[in-house]
Order: C-alpha cells, then structure tokens, then sequence
C-alpha cells in the first residue's frame, strides 16, 4: 500500500519483495496519481510481468485499497496460496514472506489460524512495539514478543507484514471500507476470532517499520504521535467498533476509554493543540452519529 511515493523510497524494497513472492499488487493510495509510477517504469523492473500497479487517482483509505488488490487475487488464485500486506513504512526483509507461510502452515495443521505477523522494531528508536493479547477481563493487554518462543498468541495483528491465505480471506471477508485507516487490522482480526480462527506473532520474525510520524516516551511507554487527521479516524472509529456485533461492549469501551487517554496525553505534550482537539472532537461527534 503506497501514498506519495518517492521513487528513491521504493525501488530498494522491491528487488528484495520480487524474489520472496510470485506476485506484487502496488496500490497508489495518492490524491493523485504518482507521475514517476508508471508502465514504463514496471517495465523498467527485473521481472515486470510479476508486478500490477493499481492507481485510483485518491485516497481510499487504507480497507479500500486493500480490498482493490485482493479483488482479482480472490477469483484467479487457489485457496492454498498466499497473501502478505505491507505499507511503504516497512523494511521488508527478502526472507520474511517464507519464514511467515512456514509458520502459518505449521500452526494450522493443529489450530484454524486465520493469519500470522512479525514481530516489528522502531525504523527510528530500535524498540520493539508491544503486541496484543486477550487479557482475564476480556479486553487487550501489551506485551513485549519473546524471542524465545516460536509463536505467541495475540487477538490483533497490524496488517503490514501480516499473512494469511485465499481460503482464510473467503471465511473472514475483506476489510471494512467504511473505517478508512485506523481499526481496520484490529476489526478483521477480530472477525476472524469470531468465526473461531486464531491469530498469532512469531517473534523471531523481525521486521523494521514507523507507525505514526513519530513517538514520545510517557512513563517508560512509547506513545505514537500522529496527524490531526489519524487522531480524527482513531477517535471516530474507537466508537463505530464499539457497535460491531464481533466487539463485546466491555472491549469496545476499552478501545474508547483508551483512544482518549492516549490522545490527551499527546496533545497536552505537542505542539498545534488546537488542530489536534479539534480533531478529537470532530471524531467523538462523527463516532456518536455513525
């Protein structure tokens, strides 16, 4: 999944993406289409014919692209094959999608596993973020993956750096257009849970990537600071989750309770309070109404 591109940021991932799968689907997330994305530079690439390049001309948010490249993958490919997700804000080491079908093979032939991550490291502080697990009362708790064990359990995974298969894709369904970017990898994950698949992180799959612009050490934690506008999506979309059938209300008020606790903390230590709150604001209206 791309948005504003730069020729210099993608062409060092695709060599290595090239020779780990069969096929690439670039969907450009952009306003307007990127002008250097073009058929002649596909064809400037090693093995053209495995890339498609898919430019709406706007952003769809995050779901709807997403839901763009598995539309043809859905009906030509066989319920065995395999689909890994990446947004460019990921370094893509040539040996993950292998180490990720090994484990998720591995693991369904015990369990129905709806799909298997990596582990992921700060681009810019070397941390490792914290993973989701069900906790005793029913809603997340974060822990740190231990390189110790070959799976762990979690009850989300970001999509990038996420697999899984044809076959999974057609139980749990595609993703929710309608939540644009943020709870998008946490509502699919939680609808897979729903129809009794599991999700895990292996820890010993590591991949580097950024979430957010950049983050803030509160208490010993790392906090993601984002753009007034992701602050909208995630207040928004803490309440429309709370709505879904496949969300308990005790989590749903978790992911509310959270979200603001998260974003008063972030506005009272950055700068432009007033865009940020507003923000906030608008997505606790929107949240309400939706």
């Amino acid at each position: 999944m791309l948005y504003h591109p730069t020729q210099e940021h993608l062409a060092p991932k695709m060599l290595p993406l090239q020779r780990a799968v069969d096929h690439i689907v670039l969907v450009d997330n952009s306003e307007t289409s990127t002008q250097w994305l073009s058929e002649s530079w596909r064809q400037s690439l090693t093995t053209p014919d495995q890339v498609s390049i898919i430019a709406p001309g706007q952003n769809l948010g995050i779901a709807a692209a997403q839901n763009l490249a598995l539309a043809s993958l859905l009906l030509t490919s066989n319920d065995q094959d395999h689909v890994i997700f990446f947004d460019q804000d990921s370094s893509i080491p040539d040996t993950l999608p292998a180490q990720l079908v090994q484990a998720f093979e591995r693991l369904n032939q015990g369990l129905p596993v709806a799909a298997v991550g990596p582990s992921f490291i700060d681009q810019q502080k070397g941390f490792t973020y914290p993973q989701v697990a069900w906790s005793k009362r029913g809603i997340f708790q974060r822990f740190i993956p231990d390189t110790q064990q070959s799976e762990q359990a979690v009850c989300a995974l970001i999509s990038s750096g996420m697999l899984t298969s044809i076959k999974r894709l057609k139980e749990v369904g595609v993703f929710d257009a309608a939540l644009f970017i943020d709870y998008v990898d946490t509502d699919w994950s939680l609808k897979a849970q729903a129809k009794g698949l599991q999700l895990y992180v292996i820890p010993t799959v590591t991949m580097q990537h950024a979430i957010g612009n950049k983050s803030v050490r509160v208490l010993g934690r790392e906090l993601s600071v984002h753009t007034p506008l992701r602050r909208y999506y995630m207040m928004r979309n803490s309440l429309v989750m709370l709505k879904k059938s496949h969300v308990s209300t005790r989590l749903g008020l978790s992911f509310i309770y959270r979200t603001l606790v998260h974003h008063l903390i972030i506005i009272t230590l950055e700068t432009g309070r007033l865009k940020q709150a507003a923000a906030l604001l608008k997505g606790l209206k929107d949240g309400l109404k939706h």
